[in-house]
């Protein structure tokens, strides 16, 4: 890591920023509303650190019973903090899902050729 962001090798042996895709799958299902507070603050917190990095695009998917895509792949600077009106914890898990639709998801909003990294955070 250096001052410029996430560095990598380029075509040419040389070295060049490296575009990085965070994928966020988080856990809305009912039990999570006794920690709703907590990952509030934590997801916060986390965007926050991401923001001060360059060239970084984030998904999010939420999952209770159902899998449900809020963000694929735009960059952080526009992703908004969730609240206790966007993050209302119910439902039942499923988890195993929502990791394959945002997978999914992803590889299509790729761009061809690499030059970027893939961190999948659960």
């Amino acid at each position: 890591m250096t001052k410029r962001g996430i560095i990598g090798i380029d075509g040419d042996g040389g070295q060049a920023a490296l575009r990085t895709y965070v994928c966020f799958i988080l856990d809305a299902s009912g039990s999570m509303d006794a920690r709703k507070a907590q990952v509030l603050s934590g997801y916060a917190e986390y965007l926050a650190g991401l923001r001060k990095q360059p060239d970084v695009f984030f998904s999010l998917t939420t999952f209770s019973t159902y899998c449900a895509p809020v963000h694929v792949a735009i960059p952080v600077a526009g992703v908004p903090d969730l609240t206790e009106q966007t993050y209302m914890p119910v439902g039942m898990t499923a988890l195993y899902d929502s990791v394959l639709d945002t997978v999914q998801l992803l590889k299509k909003a790729l761009p061809t050729g690499g030059g970027y990294r893939v961190l999948v955070v659960v």
